[in-house]
């Protein structure tokens, strides 16, 4: 995995199959605990499922996902409880499965900034002028 800030760390999660996005983060260092929020609004929570027990370096399967706050709507609707990981061989994740069995691609936030605006055509000068 890819070193932290203590203050946290953010992706984006991007699909082939739409325009949609999804953004992943942990708060701290606690690599136990994350959220996923997407466009409609639903915040889920992950729980690391390592594949070593007392050691994190050896990677992850993938993450439980669960809605202790009522906000994520796909566990009780969905039965997305299970989020696979897919990593290189250096352990940096690749994409996890999300809801309805789609594969959501982890997007350095520089990337899908850049080109999330740059997808913007629009005329400043005419709208304001």
């Amino acid at each position: 995995m890819e070193d932290y800030e203590e203050e946290g760390w953010y992706n984006y999660l991007t699909t082939d199959d739409s325009d949609d996005y999804a953004m992943i983060w942990m708060e701290g260092d606690d690599l136990d605990t994350l959220w996923v929020w997407d466009v409609s609004g639903s915040t889920c929570t992950l729980t690391t499922d390592w594949k070593t027990e007392d050691n994190w370096e050896d990677g992850a399967w993938g993450f439980f996902v669960s809605d202790p706050d009522g906000t994520c709507p796909y566990v009780e609707d969905e039965g997305w409880t299970y989020a696979w990981l897919d990593s290189d061989e250096e352990g940096n994740a690749i994409s996890i499965a999300g809801p309805y069995g789609g594969t959501w691609y982890f997007t350095e936030p520089k990337d899908f900034e850049a080109s999330y605006y740059d997808d913007w055509d629009y005329d400043y000068d005419s709208y304001y002028y």
